[in-house]
């Protein structure tokens, strides 16, 4: 916006001259206390900083909008809380995040492929690997819950259903359900964040067609290091033709000890090289 004059105040002195205005602020208790009101001194004006005459003092106040004088637009008042915002906070509060994730793949093969994931394309042509629905949600400020629910062609998995602490001490987190235990950089995720659409050969002859998941408990532990550094334990069930083959398999022997269940441990470390 032009000014008037021919000369233009600098920024620096526009700064001085609105803190130098502006009047100190009151506490609330001041305007009710009369004694206090007589006692306070008549605020007197400010001089002008140097090299600033009248003239600029008054273009000043005609692009502030009125003059020095002129009392700022009130602001608007803010909502009250009432019955309608706790309703609505409510609903949010109780609304989960839900997403929808297809997979397809288009494929072509010389000769039988040996694909060991159990969402792998195995046929000429569209594959529908999986259509997945992902749904969590805080249950309260101490519990998040997640699952992962698997639609294909020939019936519905759950993939993934635990709960995740948010608020344990000694930087610790739980979790407790169904999971994929984090052994290695693959098992724990999902085939769409894959850069491929296949699963490694190794992890579907050692883990399984599903990867190696389970029913148990995880703990983990946050170092307090510079760079990231992460333990995690965890005991899942040890029996399951697409989730354990390398233990028991599809035998069902029971658990009678500790032992019996399969046991994870991996430190995970991160630091910029």
């Amino acid at each position: 916006m032009p000014v008037p004059r021919a000369g233009r105040i600098p920024l620096a002195v526009l700064t001085v001259l609105a803190a130098a205005g502006a009047p100190a602020a009151a506490h609330p208790d001041d305007a009710c206390s009369p004694r206090l009101a007589a006692a306070a001194p008549t605020p007197r004006p400010s001089p002008l900083p140097a090299g600033v005459s009248d003239a600029d003092m008054a273009d000043l106040e005609q692009l502030l909008g009125g003059g020095a004088g002129a009392s700022p637009a009130p602001a608007p008042p803010a909502p009250a809380a009432g019955p309608m915002v706790a309703v609505s906070r409510t609903f949010q509060d109780m609304n989960p995040n839900i997403s929808i994730i297809m997979d397809v793949a288009a494929a072509a093969f010389s000769r039988a492929p040996d694909q060991r994931g159990g969402h792998d394309p195995r046929a000429n042509g569209f594959n529908l690997q999986q259509l997945e629905l992902a749904i969590g949600a805080p249950v309260d400020p101490f519990w998040r819950f997640d699952s992962n629910l698997v639609y294909s062609q020939f019936g519905v998995e759950i993939e993934e259903a635990y709960a995740t602490s948010l608020q344990a001490p000694f930087d610790m987190q739980a979790r407790v359900g169904q999971f994929l235990t984090r052994f290695g950089r693959l098992n724990g995720t999902h085939p769409h964040t894959w850069e491929f659409v296949d699963q490694p050969l190794a992890n579907g002859k050692f883990f399984g067609g599903e990867g190696n998941r389970g029913l148990g408990g995880e703990v983990s532990w946050l170092a307090p290091v510079p760079w990231y550094m992460e333990l995690v334990g965890s005991a899942t069930d040890a029996t399951g033709g697409a989730t354990a083959r390398s233990f028991y398999g599809n035998q069902g022997l029971g658990v009678r000890s500790p032992l019996d269940t399969q046991l994870t441990t991996s430190l995970r470390q991160f630091f910029p090289l």
